[in-house]
């Protein structure tokens, strides 16, 4: 099996191109230095137009939405629970444990939010 290298390339001011093996060996001290790098750009966050883009764009941030939720969870030891709706109305959904466990935890921690938010509701509702 043969392994994949990557080098990058310093471009000089004398036309001439150096392979680089490894990006930390770039001086950065010398501002004639260009070097050229791939990278993704930016993008502009708004609705996509076109409908076979846009479900393509869903399917690939869902999947890539519910591996950082399981890795969330595995990593930090935390209980996760997402949900997801598609435009059509499908559900989408990763939990940790379970879904049901998560929301009767999301219920009971709102409540308790709520009442240290706003105590006046509890004396209200016990007279």
């Amino acid at each position: 099996m043969e392994r994949q290298h990557s080098l990058l390339f310093l471009h000089h001011p004398t036309n001439t191109l150096t392979p680089l093996t490894h990006p930390r060996s770039i001086s950065s001290k010398n501002p004639r230095v260009k070097v050229k790098r791939m990278g993704r750009g930016k993008i502009v966050i708004r609705r996509i137009d076109n409908s076979t883009s846009r479900q393509v764009t869903f399917s690939k941030r869902r999947k890539g939405l519910i591996k950082k939720a399981k890795e969330l969870a595995i990593l930090c030891d935390a209980e996760v629970g997402l949900v997801i709706f598609s435009s059509t109305g499908k559900l989408y959904e990763y939990a940790s444990n379970s879904m049901k466990s998560v929301i009767e935890r999301y219920k009971t921690c709102k409540e308790e939010h709520q009442q240290l938010i706003n105590p006046e509701s509890e004396v209200k509702g016990l007279s």
